[in-house]
């Protein structure tokens, strides 16, 4: 794909980046957990077009947004 570049004001946003271990879903439930013990699960943002993923997500407290609609919405 094209590189995206986006000029935003106020305070940028965080982003972390971090690795699961192994195995089958260990990333989705890597994130789950990672939602589950922020001290502020509701400004959690999970960009993922995974339903059941998204259906953790959503059952600890953070929000889900599919990757085509992150890209509709936020890099547009």
């Amino acid at each position: 794909g094209r590189p995206h570049e986006r000029v935003l004001e106020g305070a940028p946003a965080s982003v972390d980046v971090a690795f699961a271990g192994s195995g089958a879903d260990a990333a989705d439930r890597e994130i789950a957990r990672r939602v589950r013990a922020a001290e502020r699960a509701a400004a959690v943002l999970v960009v993922s077009s995974d339903r059941r993923l998204a259906a953790s997500i959503k059952a600890a407290g953070g929000d889900c947004v599919g990757a085509g609609a992150f890209l509709r919405e936020r890099l547009a």
